[in-house]
């Protein structure tokens, strides 16, 4: 996920349902992101075009990939707000996610 001012998208819903101080109900799920800045990424670019590097398949990325609920937790904490994370069962979820997708 690339981030930077201005940026569209995913995390920024997800900002906006923090800001709410919504729940996030998917604790119980671990997914991993890894996450780069605008900066970093137009950094790599020019290098790439700049300088004489080998042809190749680049991963760009911060050191670590961050779950969703590390997200919220560092979200809230600039906030200074407890984060308000549920751990609903993933069968639970699993079964409105195939109820809403049934339904609608």
């Amino acid at each position: 996920m690339i981030h930077g001012p201005g940026n569209k998208g995913n995390l920024n819903l997800l900002y906006k349902v923090v800001s709410k101080s919504i729940p996030w109900p998917l604790g119980a799920f671990d997914n991993r992101r890894s996450f780069t800045s605008i900066d970093n990424l137009c950094f790599v670019i020019d290098r790439l075009i700049s300088e004489n590097i080998k042809p190749g398949v680049y991963h760009i990325a911060d050191d670590e990939p961050l779950s969703t609920n590390e997200l919220i937790e560092v979200i809230c904490e600039t906030m200074g707000r407890k984060a308000r994370i549920w751990y609903l069962p993933q069968k639970l979820m699993n079964g409105v996610a195939w109820i809403a997708r049934t339904f609608t």
